[in-house]
Parts: structure tokens; sequence; C-alpha cells
């Protein structure tokens, strides 16, 4: 009924006549394009899919120390509490393998389901452009595991840095948190000599104890650092070509003294890209090459090790042209990625294995009426196979075709509806096919069975969306932007751990698990956005809930969510360049798997000041004030992760010339 009443009021609003505009808002978030969800450049708000773009002031409000704490900002993105090496996004309330993540074009595939799982996203939030998120079935462009949808991160590079008529710059910035005891800094050194520009980054940022916001303000006493170090060079001879090449080197420790746990890792990432962009109707073409390295080694109760390989290509090219009554931008292309899984103890958790993905896939986006109709259909191929290096099960595969069509109408400038239809999937992991124990502690047999067999998840999506853009509501300064989606998911043979025959003592002491095929679901969401601006003045409120319709399962969470309202109001002095700001996040209260997670309301505050002229030029700094009024609570995940992070006071300072 919620929803109903936000549509009625909506479609009533862009049927009103507008003021004429003059001095409108310029930084409006549901405002530009985004690229990931149909692999060219589309009309955020106009999108026939639920995504969001964060950019330049939306990225810098944000206030972030870590990657995970702008993207627990958006619409339907659950982040898990705890440190940051072990904080997990999931989208839709799916788990994290059920998410892509793609830096600069190039997936992150590392997701370890076994033992501890740790970030999949290395990254440093100084470093970044911009990132995308679309929410939904995205393997018909992107390939397996885009149940829950996409998150693609944009890297900085030199020419977004220098500034007009300058070849060489440098940018420092220092800050700390109260929450976690951390101090942090970044230095970025860019110029450019003649077709070629070179950026040099390097960061580090460490921890001490770490206040949740559990009753009784518990400190994890927690000593750790994490550093990240990248050189990306460019060559740029023309408007139509553009090579790069980036080399990056993560590394992040952490010890829990009280518990005599550890964690440590390292990653070497190397990219490689090429554009090529003629002028030509039909040649736009992006090529994107990687590899990379992950070595782990961490101590919980056991210790476990584990190396992850992990390389691919990733292609397109786009069309443009047109038929008759209708335009047609068309994109072909295809990937390949190959896993190594080379765990470095004897621990049973990290199963020695290989994967191998590969698809080819190809979408047309047809216009029709003057653009007020627009068709997108895509098809994909897609493979994999999995092998174990010790168990003497045999190797997994499959293949299959993975179709999406949408189609939406814009019978206004300021109102537009859509439909559309997808089916993605996910295939098993070599932890879940391969992982093999056999253990004897008399009486007591355990024994876990490897399964070769495993099917991929997989799900089949009905969504429908509307919009509303108005400019000039009510004044010639003001503009309004909505945006409803509800999706229905039917979603099955998902992936479980299943006891097949438990401990009966005295008649058996005996224990058999397996993962397997065991669950399905249906369910259904809710996602809607509205931004509201006057002049230097500018409102965002989002909701977003997902709700369990059916389950073969009925203690499986199934993917559902609470629903969690999220507001940001920000007031920009543009003469002084200080920006002000409130943000809330309000979710309801949530039962799964026999657990309660209570309602709360956070609420946080910001101020950011950037110098403009003069002596000041160049200098910056930032107050961010998280969860303001120090409440209990537990943000829901997938997993339970705890409670969340007690009052945060993050401030910041930086200095560019």
């Amino acid at each position: 009924m919620f929803c109903k009443k936000w549509a009625v009021w909506m479609i009533t609003l862009a049927f009103l006549p507008p003021f004429a505009m003059a001095d409108g808002p310029k930084d409006l978030e549901m405002d530009g394009v985004v690229v990931t969800a149909t692999r060219t450049e589309s009309d955020l708000l106009r999108l026939p899919a639920s995504a969001d773009r964060l950019e330049g002031d939306a990225l810098k409000d944000r206030g972030a120390g870590d990657i995970t704490d702008i993207l627990s900002t958006l619409p339907g993105v659950d982040i898990s509490g705890g440190t940051g090496h072990s904080r997990q996004p999931a989208l839709r309330g799916l788990p994290e393998s059920q998410t892509i993540i793609k830096i600069d074009g190039a997936r992150e595939n590392y997701v370890q389901k076994a033992g501890d799982a740790q970030t999949t996203i290395l990254l440093d939030p100084d470093l970044l452009k911009a990132v995308e998120v679309v929410r939904g079935p995205a393997s018909t462009l992107h390939g397996g595991g885009g149940i829950g949808g996409v998150i693609a991160f944009t890297t900085k590079d030199a020419a977004d840095l220098l500034r007009p008529g300058q070849s060489f710059g440098v940018s420092l910035r220092a800050g700390a948190s109260t929450a976690d005891s951390s101090r942090d800094g970044s230095l970025m050194a860019y110029g450019r000599s003649g077709d070629a520009d070179l950026l040099a980054f390097s960061s580090y940022r460490d921890y001490g104890s770490y206040t949740s916001s559990d009753p009784d303000r518990a400190k994890t006493r927690l000593s750790g650092d994490r550093q990240q170090h990248l050189m990306k060079a460019s060559w740029i001879p023309d408007e139509g070509r553009r090579v790069s090449f980036s080399a990056s080197r993560y590394e992040q420790a952490y010890k829990y003294p009280d518990e005599g746990n550890w964690y440590e890792s390292e990653q070497n990432r190397f990219l490689a890209a090429l554009e090529l962009d003629p002028g030509s109707q039909w040649v736009d073409t992006r090529m994107t090459l990687m590899h990379s390295e992950r070595k782990e080694d961490q101590f919980n109760n056991v210790r476990n090790g584990l190396k992850f390989t992990s390389s691919g290509v990733d292609v397109q090219n786009a069309m443009r042209f047109a038929a008759g009554p209708t335009r047609h931008r068309v994109v072909v292309g295809g990937d390949f990625y190959k896993d190594e899984y080379a765990p470095q103890t004897d621990s049973w958790a990290d199963p020695p294995g290989e994967g191998r993905d590969g698809g080819l896939f190809i979408q047309d986006e047809m216009a029709l009426a003057d653009g007020k109709i627009l068709i997108i259909s895509g098809l994909r191929y897609t493979w994999f196979d999995r092998s174990g290096k010790r168990s003497d099960a045999g190797d997994g595969s499959d293949s299959r075709l993975n179709p999406r069509v949408s189609l939406s109408w814009n019978p206004l400038e300021s109102l537009g509806f859509y439909a559309s239809y997808a089916e993605a999937f996910r295939p098993p992991l070599v932890s879940e096919m391969y992982t093999e124990l056999d253990f004897m502690n008399p009486p007591v047999h355990i024994r876990v069975l490897a399964n070769p067999d495993l099917k991929p998840e997989t799900a089949k999506t009905r969504e429908f969306g509307m919009h509303v853009s108005r400019n000039g509501l009510f004044s010639h300064r003001d503009a309004l932007r909505f945006k409803a989606v509800w999706f229905i998911e039917d979603i099955e043979d998902l992936i479980s751990i299943k006891t097949l025959k438990d401990l009966d003592p005295p008649h058996s002491f005996e224990r058999i698990v397996q993962t397997v095929n065991i669950e399905s679901a249906k369910r259904q969401g809710y996602e809607l956005a509205a931004t509201y601006g006057i002049g230097d003045f500018g409102m965002l409120f989002t909701y977003a809930k997902v709700d369990n319709r059916e389950s073969s399962d009925k203690d499986s969470w199934a993917g559902a969510t609470p629903g969690v309202f999220q507001s940001r109001i920000h007031y920009h002095f543009v003469e002084t360049g200080l920006r002000l700001g409130w943000h809330g996040r309000f979710v309801e209260s949530f039962k799964a798997e026999g657990k309660t997670w209570e309602s709360h309301n956070i609420h946080g505050l910001f101020a950011r000041w950037e110098g403009r002229s003069g002596s000041l030029d160049g200098l910056s700094a930032g107050i961010f004030v998280d969860n303001l009024l120090d409440e209990s609570y537990r943000a829901y995940h997938f997993k339970d992760s705890g409670a969340g992070i007690g009052r945060n006071l993050r401030v910041s300072f930086g200095y560019r010339f």
C-alpha cells in the first residue's frame, strides 16, 4: 500500500505544468549516466533496471574510511559488521557469491565460502572515482554469480586529477577515526607528458581497539594495518585510442590478542586495457586483461592458508545504426576467467582446485517512436567447469543460455514505465564441490563428502518500474526525480550444507554432511528512491525491502531483508566551499532463522570544506559523525555478524597542488 500511494502521487506530479527553469540544482544523485547495466552509457533515471552511481561530491560527502561504508548508504545493499577485512556486501539479501564485483572492468572472483569469509573488495576509497551498483540479475552481460547484481568500481587516473593547464600535481590526505582507533593517510602524484600520463598512489591505515554498539559498548582489542600501492599509466595518442596499464599491491594484517586469532593477506593485481573508438558507427571496442594473486594466512582456532590466482579477459564492441523507423545499439562480446585455489596449510577447509568460466553475449537496444519506446533484448551462452586436485570425485561442468528482455515506455518526457524478464545463475564454488574430511576422534566419526554433481543456482526475475522527472516543480529553481521498482523472483537449486546422517548416541557416533542443492525460494522486493533539490539544497530518500513469499525450507532466510529507509540532506555554501549535511538510516524489525533483529535508527552528520581561491586553494577538511546518538544495534546481513559500530567521529584533512 505504501508503494502504491507513492506511485500515485508521483504520476500526478508528472502531469502538473512546470515553472520555467532558471537556475536549478546541479548535483542530484539520480541524474547522470550508468555503464554497467547495459555495457554502454545509459541515462540513470530512464534505465529499465534498478541502479545507482556515485561520484564527485556524492562520494566525498560519505567521508568513507572503507569501501563498504560507501556501499551501505545505497538501497538494497546490506553489509556484514565487524572489522574491515571481514565486511561483505550483499545485494537484495543474497550472499556475496551471488554478487559480481568488478574493478576497472575486470572481475574480482575471490569468494571463500569454507572457513572464515574475507572481503572480496581490496580497494582504498581514496582511489575511487565512481561506483555503480546494479541490483538484479546480471548474468546475461557479466556471467555467472550475478543473481543479486553487480558492483563496479572505477579508479582514478591522472586525467581525473590534473587541472586545466597543469602537467604535474600532488594530492595529500590524512585522517583519523575514533570507533576503530585508526589513523590513515594517502599520497598521490600524477603528471602528463605529451600523449602519456602517470599516476602513483600510496596509502596506509592502522587500526586499534574496535568499539561496537552492543549494550556494554564492549571494546574488541585489535591491532592491525592495511596499505595499498598503485602505479597507473595511460597512453592517449588521439581521441579514439587509449591504452592503459596498472599494477597494484594491497596488504593487510590484523591481530586479536584476547582470542589469539590473526589474519594476514596480500594481493598483487595487474591490469591492461584497450579502448578503440575511431568515430565509426561499427567500432567502439573495449578490452581488459587481468591477472591477480592473493595470499592469505589466518588463525581462528585452526590455521588456514590459501593462495588464490585469477586471470581473465573481457572484450566487447558496440555498434550503432538505424534500420527504418528504429535505432539500434548492439553490443557483442565475451569473457573468460581461470581461477586456481592452492591451500598453503593442511586445513581441509581449503581444497585445492581450479575453476574456468567463459561466455559469449549479444544485446540489442532498439529505440522506437522517437525514443519513447525502448526494447532491450540480450542472450548469453555461458559455461563453467570445476576440478578438485586432491579429490577422487570427478570434474563438474555445465553450460546454459541466459536471456534478458525489457520494454520501457516513456509517454512523457517526465514519466516512464518499464517491465523486464531475466534469468541468472551462480555456478558452484570449488570449495563447495570438493571440500572433504574423514575425521576420527573415537568414538565420534565425522565425514564431509565432496559433491562434483552440484548444479548451479538459477533465478528467474520479473521486474517492473516507473520513473518521474520534473524540473521547475514548485519553483523555477527546483527539480524532482523519483523511481520505483518491484521485482518477483524464483530461485532454484540454492546451495546449502545438509546433514545426511547425524550423531545419535549410543546408537550411532557418525555424522555425515555434504553440500547439496536443497532449497528453492520465491520472493519479492521493493526499491524506491526520490531526490529533490532547490538551488544549493538537496534531499535524497530511499526505501528497500525483500519479502520471502515461499521457501522449500521454512527456517531459511531465503534472501529476505528488513525494510530500510535512508535519507540524506545537504546544503552547499558555494561561495565559501562549505557543505553541511545529515543522513539517517531507519531499519524495521526483522525475524529470520529463529532470530530477531530489533528496529533501530542511526543518525549522522557531516561538514566538508574545500578552499577555492588564493592561498586556500587546494586545501580541504572534513568532519563526519556516524551513529551520532550511539544507538545499540545489530546490522542485518545474511550472516549474523554481531553488533554494529558505535559512535564514530572521523576527521580528514587534504592538500593538493
